[in-house]
């Protein structure tokens, strides 16, 4: 009997030794799959992590264009040039036409918005039964007989943003033995003076002999270069033609 009980308290042990190694396994593969759960949700974490912390590629680099200037604003309708004065239509040349200028703009300092060109219109031509010297004497009548014993005259030349006003002086010394011509010409917009000449007629012959820059030193043509007497005879017989063209419609 005691035999047998020896056996039973025996077995029961050896089934408490096997239970508790199966028990202990069990909570062994459990802690053991719970680790590894734990080991690859660290492991994910890890590499999203690594994901979140790379740097984004950089952009490529793009040259942005430079915005334009605003355009200035038109004119204002309101101050473009609305009339203008006009030299006396010219005698009729050979080609049937004759033509005039500008020689004031209205309202004074207002904006011109077309190119400034010589006006003509068609007229019949007839040749003039007319002398040089008819033509000189009356130039230098009606200069005399102006006030001052001066007569200027004014016109345009250019286009409307690069405008120049030329001024023409005729006038006689108060003795009457010289005739001076003094031309000055100015841009419109800034009222600087570009060119300036006074030439003097002290032959009597209608020809300039003398010239000055300022009116105080005077220099004699014939003692100049070839180009530079071409040129005052030219200026002087342009302004001249101009003057005496329309002086005989009078």
């Amino acid at each position: 009997m005691e035999s047998k009980y020896k056996i039973f308290i025996a077995g029961i042990f050896m089934l408490l030794i096997f239970g508790g190694i199966k028990i202990n396994n069990y909570f062994y593969n459990q802690e053991s799959q719970k680790d590894l759960a734990v080991l690859q949700e660290k492991e994910k974490l890890t590499k999203n992590t690594a994901l979140i912390l790379q740097p984004s590629p950089p952009k490529p680099f793009v040259l942005q264009q430079p915005i334009p200037p605003a355009l200035p604003p038109s004119p204002s309708t309101d101050f473009v040039c609305k009339s203008f004065d006009y030299t006396r239509w010219s005698l009729c040349t050979t080609d049937g036409t004759q033509s005039r200028v500008i020689t004031a703009a209205y309202p004074n300092g207002c904006i011109l918005t077309d190119a400034l060109s010589v006006q003509q219109q068609k007229c019949q031509y007839t040749p003039l039964d007319t002398s040089f010297e008819d033509i000189v004497n009356k130039m230098v009548g009606q200069i005399h007989d102006a006030p001052d014993q001066t007569i200027t005259t004014q016109y345009f030349a250019g286009h409307s943003d690069d405008v120049y006003i030329t001024t023409n002086k005729w006038k006689l010394s108060s003795d009457g033995t010289t005739l001076f011509f003094e031309g000055t010409s100015k841009n419109r917009a800034t009222e600087v003076i570009t060119d300036h000449i006074i030439l003097a007629d002290t032959n009597k012959d209608f020809r300039p002999d003398m010239y000055s820059n300022n009116g105080d030193n005077w220099y004699n043509l014939a003692n100049q270069d070839s180009d530079l007497v071409l040129n005052y005879t030219t200026v002087w017989a342009v302004a001249s033609a101009y003057f005496g063209s329309y002086l005989l419609n009078y």
